[in-house]
């Protein structure tokens, strides 16, 4: 199973992975309010080892991802890849 799409990350300028421990991200899923909500075991079998196949096929993909750290706030997130973004828009004009 391939998890990372080459050709879609070859179009990318900019790509961002946001990075999160284990232990907050079970939480995170355990507290998610879904109409059918996760079978028993799921996030262990499934969820968390398809979240380290990916991160890893980036990291061998492509060095050029900026890694977040997901405990930071949504706010905090959305600010930092907005100024990259600026940022890389700023040197192509």
């Amino acid at each position: 199973l391939r998890v990372v799409h080459r050709p879609l990350m070859d179009l990318l300028d900019q790509k961002f992975f946001i990075s999160i421990p284990y232990q907050e991200c079970k939480l995170r899923r355990s507290t998610r309010n879904y109409t059918v909500p996760d079978p028993p075991g799921l996030f262990d079998a499934h969820v968390w080892p398809m979240y380290l196949k990916n991160r890893a096929q980036m990291n061998v993909l492509d060095a050029n991802i900026v890694h977040l750290d997901g405990r930071s706030s949504r706010e905090s997130l959305f600010t930092e890849v907005f100024n990259a973004v600026q940022e890389r828009l700023n040197t192509l004009l």
